[in-house]
């Protein structure tokens, strides 16, 4: 349900895109690319735009010891804490989907 909804909002900003004076084409194939590889997961194959990078870090979490190493903090800390800049955006997109 969730993948549909990117999938919507994709197609809707594509839309818009398109009809502006000057629309930007690299940003329309990363779009076009970005609704595609929604599509093909649905089917189990993880395109290159949502394929995992390759990193140093390894576990579970790899992106939040990253974020942490990056801002100082132990995870347990940011509970109650003002968040660093990268997780405010996970904090807004965890609240938005979990209504």
């Amino acid at each position: 349900m969730k993948r549909q909804r990117l999938r919507q909002f994709l197609l809707q900003e594509i839309e818009l895109i398109k009809e502006s004076d000057d629309p930007d084409k690299e940003l329309l194939k990363t779009l076009y690319a970005a609704v595609e590889g929604l599509e093909n997961l649905e089917f189990g194959q993880v395109d290159e735009i949502f394929a995992a990078a390759k990193v140093r870090f390894r576990g579970a979490r790899p992106a939040t010891v990253k974020l942490c190493q990056d801002s100082n903090l132990q995870p347990d800390r940011f509970e109650g804490q003002a968040l660093p800049p990268q997780s405010r955006t996970r904090a807004a997109m965890r609240q938005l989907t979990s209504q």
